[in-house]
Parts: C-alpha cells; sequence; structure tokens
C-alpha cells in the first residue's frame, strides 16, 4: 500500500471556489437610459439568486490569499523509500516537465453537483418596461372597390355604361339637345328691321316738318355697334338754307342744326348786312371712336348724331371758313357768336383750341349725358 500524500490543497480549493462564486454573480443591467417619448423609469436591479446550501458553511467569498504553507519535513521513517507514484497532473500533454522542478500540481477534486447547477443558471438582463412608443400606429388604407365588369379589359366593346353611383338621373337626357334653327326673318336684312329697340321719336318729325325742315325716312341700318335704328336723310334745312350733298342725321341733330341756323341767320345780319346761304358740312355719319381712336369709345359720329361744320356760305360776300378768321376782325368775331350760340342748341361743342383734332371745324352733337350737362369748349 502506498503511503498516503500529505500536499496542500486548501488554498487551491478556496481559489476555485473564488471564481465559480464570481462566475455566478448576475450581471448588472445597462444603466444607461432607452430612448422613448416619455421619461425614463428607473428599475431596480434584480436580487442575486439564493446561495447553494452545500456553500452555506464555506469561508467567507474573498479571504485574503496568502503564501501557500511549507510541506511538513519528511519522517525519518520514509526517508530513503521511493517516492510515491504522481497522480495524474495538470500538466499539457505531451510537454514534459523541466528537470529539478518537483512533481506537477495535483487535480483538484470533483465539482460538487449543487456547484454545477449553480453555474448553469444564467441570470438574464433586465428586460426593459413595455413604454408607449413616438408613433401612432396607423391604420391599413382600404381597397378600392372592384372594377366594374363592363370595365373590365375582357368586356364586350361598346360604349360602358357609368358606375350607379355617377349615372344621372333617370329622366334625363345623357346630352344636351341642339339648339333650335333660327327663324329665317331673324337672319339676313330681316334682321335689320328687328335691331331696333328705340320706337321712332314721331314728335320730333312733326316739329322738323313745323321748321320747314327737307329730309326722308330710311330703313335701319345694321352695322355691328354703329346701327341706325331710325336714319333720316336730310337735303336742305327750313328757309332755303343749303347743306350741300343730302346727310345722315337723327331727328334730333336735325332739329338742333335748324335751331342754331336761326340763331346763325340773326348774327350775318347784324354783323354783314347779309343773310345766310348755307353751311359746309364735313361729314355726320361714320363709324370710328373718338378723334379716330382705334381703341376709344364711339363717336357720337357712330350714330349719325354728330355733324362737323367747316364753314359757312353767303349770297355775296366770301365764304367764312372755321380756323381762318385773323384775330380782331369781323370774320373772327361772327365764328365765337355762332360758336357761342351753339352750345344753347346741341349738348357738345368743340372747336378751334379745345384740341388738335378740331382746329378747323366746329363739332356738334346731341350725346345724352347724366344731368343734361353740356360740353362747350
Amino acid at each position: 500500500m502506498r503511503p498516503h500524500s500529505h500536499r496542500p490543497r486548501g488554498p487551491v480549493l478556496s481559489l476555485l471556489l473564488v471564481g465559480l462564486v464570481f462566475a455566478s454573480r448576475p450581471v448588472a443591467a445597462d444603466p444607461s437610459p432607452l430612448p422613448t417619448c416619455v421619461p425614463t423609469v428607473s428599475v431596480s436591479p434584480p436580487e442575486p439568486p439564493a446561495r447553494p446550501e452545500g456553500l452555506a458553511a464555506e469561508r467567507p467569498l474573498n479571504p485574503p490569499i496568502d503564501a501557500p504553507p511549507l510541506p511538513p519535513e519528511r519522517p525519518p521513517g520514509l526517508s530513503g523509500t521511493p517516492a510515491p507514484e504522481a497522480p495524474a497532473t495538470l500538466s499539457t500533454p505531451g510537454i514534459e516537465p523541466p528537470p529539478g522542478t518537483g512533481p506537477a500540481m495535483p487535480l483538484p477534486p470533483a465539482r460538487p453537483p449543487e456547484l454545477s447547477q449553480a453555474l448553469q443558471l444564467k441570470v438574464a438582463p433586465p428586460s426593459p418596461p413595455d413604454l408607449p412608443t413616438c408613433a401612432p400606429s396607423v391604420a391599413e388604407p382600404p381597397l378600392p372597390p372592384g372594377r366594374p365588369a363592363e370595365l373590365s379589359p375582357n368586356s364586350a366593346p361598346g360604349k360602358a355604361s357609368p358606375p350607379p353611383d355617377l349615372a344621372p338621373p333617370s329622366g334625363l337626357p345623357e346630352e344636351a339637345p341642339l339648339p333650335p334653327a333660327r327663324p329665317a326673318e331673324l337672319s339676313g336684312d330681316e334682321a335689320a328691321k328687328l335691331a331696333p329697340a328705340v320706337p321712332e321719336d314721331t314728335e320730333c318729325l312733326r316739329r322738323l316738318d313745323g321748321l320747314g325742315v327737307t329730309y326722308a325716312k330710311l330703313a335701319p341700318t345694321v352695322n355691328g355697334q354703329c346701327s341706325l335704328p331710325h336714319p333720316l336723310s336730310v337735303s336742305a334745312l327750313g328757309g332755303g338754307i343749303s347743306i350741300g350733298a343730302p346727310a345722315l342725321m337723327t331727328c334730333r341733330l336735325a332739329e338742333g342744326l335748324m335751331r342754331w341756323t336761326a340763331e346763325v341767320q340773326q348774327i350775318a345780319d347784324r354783323e354783314f348786312g347779309e343773310p345766310l346761304k348755307g353751311f359746309t358740312l364735313g361729314g355726320t355719319y361714320v363709324c370710328r371712336g373718338q378723334n379716330h381712336g382705334v381703341e376709344a369709345q364711339l363717336s357720337e359720329h357712330s350714330f349719325a348724331n354728330a355733324v362737323d361744320v367747316m364753314g359757312f356760305t353767303f349770297a355775296k360776300r366770301t365764304p367764312i371758313l372755321v380756323g381762318t378768321t385773323p384775330e380782331g376782325s369781323k370774320e373772327a368775331a361772327f365764328v365765337a357768336d355762332v360758336r357761342k350760340k351753339a352750345c344753347e342748341a346741341f349738348s357738345t361743342v368743340l372747336g378751334p383750341g379745345s384740341d388738335e383734332h378740331h382746329a378747323n371745324h366746329l363739332h356738334l352733337d346731341q350725346r345724352e349725358r347724366k344731368a343734361g350737362y353740356r360740353l362747350c369748349q
């Protein structure tokens, strides 16, 4: 029988127990806060597992580690006897210990069963509490309605009917009907007869007859906005006053021209001692804007409601032309007097000095304005 080895094993066992205890300690949770939308909730660390019963009587967890004690001296009776066989050591296979170092460290005893189970316990880190997320839950969008059968690719060709919710109400036509054809009386020359909406001024016509004006009624003239509902072709004024070629006028313009002629006749007798024979006219009806402007307001000439008087003729003396009389002469005084009297017979009077467009004639018209306002320049 081999003698029992007296190698010290207490310090080695203590070191192994310390390592097992540290390995079995729970892992502390990461104290860093989680990025959440609500304030961080502090969570206390979990309690460590209970100590196994087999380790209750052991020495403290952290005993002081001293140098291993020296082995006792060999008894005298064992001197000269061969050394017992060394048990299995912790040396690496295939590597011989250097000579003179002595026998290798013996293997530690087997691990107790209760420690094996304790090391297998894995302490999981505490899970963070359930916190509300930042993004709200988004419901899935509803699916579109199914394609109608008449709109499917495999349906028969033809005009597809609209869906029930878009279908026109029952009883209404699908397409707007075409307007009826224009009556014959509203086309061509017949339309000109229906264009005038202003009734004929019969009272004005009776006054012209009383003043001795020679005129003839004409059919309505249609020329866009320059239409004439009741035009008159005036060929002479009362008392034998000539106006040259017949001129197209309204009844009110012809009446105003005739009343002004009576005033001109009296001024001519006073200034020259000679009666007036006639007027030289520059035009009455012309479809144009004021002062011949393309984008200007339509002139009263566009409605045959204006006349341009270029001069005056007499039986024995030289005609007087507007804008050519010397200043301070009898002719200039005559033109100034008849121009002043024209402001009583017409609503608009323009002549030399008004603007460059009326430097050589007198413009006379019967434009209607609010409150009977008259423009005399």
